[in-house]
Order: structure tokens, then C-alpha cells, then sequence
């Protein structure tokens, strides 16, 4: 199951279903590094290009699963989970009051279908399917239809 754990995060860091969210600097003024916000600037957060960013995440267009392995005794320096980047920088169900509320109950559906669909089918792309590039509409959707074939496990 961590494995599995680990696919689902590194494909929700490549392809973040929402890519970005605004907030609002609310109750008072903000100074970030040197920078000075009055109260009710708007801000925009683009998760989509801080978790393709090289300096939060190392080979950041790869993807990678091992990254989120928490590291053991059994595995070896190269295949363990190193967690350097920072840890905003990978908030697919964004995080405190306006985080999404469904976030506990969206992940054990995705880790529930996806171990039934990989223990009963081997899942494969169409032959000749081209590679499909995302495009975003306030959503992250695919630019391009996405076939696989469910081939019975014996």
C-alpha cells in the first residue's frame, strides 16, 4: 500500500486536479521577504508550476513515486524518499479552513478502486495512443481523449 500511496501523490503533484487558488490578504498588511501587501490584495498560488519546480522537487518533470517512500533500513540510498522539498509546495486539497473537506474520504476512494483495478486488471494504454499534454479549465483536464485497455488478470 505505500507504494501505492506514493503513485497517487506523485501523479497528483504532476497533474493537480485544481492547479491553482486565490486567497485574499484579509485582517492586515503582509510583508513577505521584502515585499510589503495592503490589506485585501489578492494573491494567486499556482500549484501546477510549484510542483514542477527543480528547486521543491529534484527531476521535477520525472515522474517518480519513490519521492514520497518514507526511507527504512531495507531500501537503499537511492530508492528512498528524501521529503526536501518544502511543505507547501505540494497541497493538491490546498490545507487549513479552505482546504477541501472531502480530502480524507477522495483518497480512500482513489487507493479502494485503484488496488481492486490493479489486482484484477493489467492496465495499458491504446497501441499508438499519442502522449496527452493537460490543458487547464479552472480544472487540470486532459488535452486529448485517454483510452487504456483492462486486461483480465489470470
Amino acid at each position: 500500500m505505500p507504494f501505492l500511496k506514493a503513485v497517487i501523490k506523485e501523479t497528483l503533484r504532476l497533474y493537480p486536479v485544481v492547479p491553482g487558488n486565490g486567497r485574499f490578504v484579509s485582517e492586515d498588511e503582509v510583508v513577505v521577504g521584502n515585499y510589503w501587501f495592503p490589506k485585501k490584495t489578492p494573491f494567486h498560488l499556482c500549484h501546477y508550476s510549484l510542483c514542477h519546480d527543480e528547486d521543491q522537487f529534484e527531476d521535477a518533470e520525472l515522474f517518480k513515486p519513490e519521492r514520497w517512500l518514507r526511507g527504512d533500513s531495507s531500501r537503499s540510498k537511492s530508492t528512498t524518499g528524501s521529503y526536501n522539498h518544502h511543505p507547501y509546495s505540494f497541497i493538491p486539497f490546498g490545507l487549513g479552513v479552505r482546504g477541501c473537506i472531502g480530502k480524507r474520504v477522495a483518497e480512500m476512494e482513489m487507493y479502494f478502486a485503484l488496488s481492486r483495478l490493479m489486482q484484477k486488471f493489467e492496465v495499458q494504454p491504446e497501441p499508438g495512443a499519442p502522449v496527452v499534454e493537460p490543458k487547464t479549465r479552472t480544472l487540470l483536464i486532459p488535452g486529448k481523449p485517454i483510452n487504456l485497455r483492462f486486461l483480465p488478470r489470470a
